[in-house]
């Protein structure tokens, strides 16, 4: 798994297709977009649950139709011919995970939701 996220980290950017199954799979573990977020890279992935709730479409990254050949080729097309738009979705999740992900903001809520904050 390290191998991986190291792999991860030094990417343009994540690609994320498999059937759904697979999907959950991952999305069980921190969530593989969850660390394309925090490594600063894009992620490009199927509109799945778990992939839709991290990658916001446009904005950290591009979701595809499930089955969708075109949509994914033209999407890997823009991230390859538009590197600037590659990075700036990836600063973006970098951002979105920050935001929302942050240790201390998420144990605040937990405290608050249980009474103790």
């Amino acid at each position: 798994m390290k191998r991986l996220f190291d792999l991860l980290a030094s990417a343009m950017g994540l690609l994320l297709l498999a059937v759904p199954l697979a999907l959950l799979a991952w999305q069980v573990r921190p969530g593989i977009t969850g660390w394309a977020q925090v490594n600063g890279r894009n992620a490009l992935s199927v509109h799945f649950p778990g992939c839709r709730e991290t990658v916001v479409d446009g904005d950290n990254g591009f979701l595809v139709p499930v089955q969708s050949v075109d949509a994914l080729a033209e999407a890997m097309a823009r991230f390859i011919t538009d590197p600037t738009l590659a990075a700036r979705m990836g600063q973006r999740g970098r951002q979105l995970a920050e935001d929302k992900y942050d240790v201390h903001k998420v144990n605040a809520v937990m405290l608050k939701e249980m009474g103790l904050g």
